[in-house]
């Protein structure tokens, strides 16, 4: 029981810890590209294509992590064709029954996941948020496979303080 727990502690941590190296490495490479965005021409065009959705001051107000988001965006597209990354279908399935079994129960029947996997690829949204994940994913390894990258050990309190600073 103890080794089963420990492994699942493991599981969740490792989970943690990359996506704080995510938004670490995402932070980097923001500031190290220096990218400037025409920024009156997104607010702009935000509101236009919202179509009256979003006032110009929640725009303003929400700006600086569109901008963020949307540099970040840009920058994995310039990965992803420079270094021919690409998602299989298979790859998205896979992710797809994942999230399906997290939803349900581990133990929940394969044709059961297979079929709810097939729905959420189905919906638009949903699939394509996908999508957006894994390439994320292949765009982190390949610019850690670039970089040379330091594990070290944190306390609980000193990965919070790191959590934060991001």
């Amino acid at each position: 029981f103890e080794a089963f727990v420990d492994a699942e502690i493991s599981k969740e941590l490792r989970r943690e810890s990359d996506y704080l190296f995510t938004l670490q490495l995402r932070d980097f490479l923001l500031k190290k590209a220096g990218l400037t965005m025409p920024v009156e021409f997104l607010k702009r065009w935000l509101y236009v294509i919202n179509e009256g959705k979003f006032t110009k001051e929640e725009i303003e107000k929400d700006f600086d992590a569109f901008v963020k988001l949307f540099t970040w965006n840009y920058l994995q597209k310039y990965f992803i064709k420079q270094d021919n990354l690409t998602v299989t279908p298979e790859e998205a399935t896979a992710e797809a029954k994942a999230l399906a079994q997290a939803r349900f129960a581990p133990t929940a029947p394969e044709d059961m996941l297979a079929n709810y996997a097939k729905k959420i690829l189905e919906d638009r949204e949903q699939g394509q948020k996908i999508y957006e994940k894994l390439y994320e994913m292949k765009v982190v390894e390949d610019v850690k496979s670039k970089i040379k990258v330091t594990e070290k050990a944190v306390s609980a309190e000193e990965f919070a303080k790191l959590a934060k600073e991001i």
